[in-house]
């Protein structure tokens, strides 16, 4: 993946750094908007997500149940959306992490350059604080040509054992620690079904690429790299786009390991 293959299977690609939370990040929100409405982000959307976390009564204020007893207590946070006009690239905000997420995937330099842009507009409004993590995930689509096999595609060490009776589908995964952090690589296989995204990871406000967008069945396998450091970082963009270029490398190589020479072909 360092320089772009002619028909590169990446069909979802997301940056996320995580700063110090900023409880009042909802009053900038309007200022941010406006600025990335002009810089070709018009698509504007919020959402609340919920969750619980539990504490326990220390001081015999709360009666039942019983102090010491753990309590849920509903957290809401509200996440905010900028996306471009055709749905292909947008960022995510909320109170400690930005997102950018793109479908149209056109190499690591440009995909860079839009999240460092918008890091660089959220802090010059916000003033953040440290990064605390910085994580990249890239999802790409192995589709085998009607005479080939999804074996042609991919290292033999992740497509499981041949058993002999008709295959539905299965996972690999594994993890790693790299020079920079801990790299995740997992691959989904498919007999019969339509390109989709892993159970804990939800495309929104963007659309997938044509020719991934098809809802007819068909026999496929998703390589799922995901990469992250964790640490303290000033909030500039020098320190954090050598921290991606670090990452990356380390994609890069795995993506590399884990795809066949044939493959490589068939996407130059």
């Amino acid at each position: 993946m360092n320089g772009l293959l002619a028909s590169a299977p990446v069909y979802y690609a997301l940056v996320q750094i995580r700063f110090e939370p900023v409880a009042s990040m909802a009053k900038y929100v309007n200022e941010l908007q406006d600025r990335l409405r002009k810089s070709g982000f018009p698509l504007y959307e919020t959402e609340q997500t919920h969750a619980l976390s539990f504490f326990s009564a220390q001081n015999g204020d709360l009666t039942v149940p019983p102090v010491g007893v753990p309590m849920p207590m509903a957290n809401t946070t509200p996440i905010w959306y900028f996306t471009s006009s055709d749905r292909s690239r947008g960022y995510v905000l909320s109170n400690d992490f930005i997102t950018f997420q793109v479908t149209k995937y056109e190499g690591h330099e440009l995909f860079f350059k839009e999240l460092l842009a918008g890091f660089q507009l959220v802090n010059e409004v916000v003033s953040l604080g440290n990064i605390t993590r910085v994580g990249m995930r890239y999802l790409d689509a192995i589709i085998p040509k009607e005479e080939e096999s999804i074996k042609d595609y991919l290292h033999s060490s992740v497509l499981g054992i041949e058993f002999g009776t008709d295959w539905l589908g299965g996972s690999w995964e594994s993890a790693y620690k790299t020079k920079h952090g801990l790299l995740i690589a997992k691959v989904y296989r498919a007999a019969n079904a339509p390109v989709g995204t892993p159970i804990d990871l939800q495309i929104k406000n963007l659309q997938l690429p044509e020719r991934f967008r098809s809802n007819t069945p068909v026999r496929h396998a998703v390589m799922d790299l995901d990469h992250y450091s964790d640490g303290t970082l000033p909030p500039d963009t020098k320190a954090l786009a050598e921290s991606l270029n670090y990452l990356h490398e380390g994609v890069s190589d795995f993506f590399k390991a884990l795809v066949t020479e044939h493959a490589l072909e068939r996407w130059k």
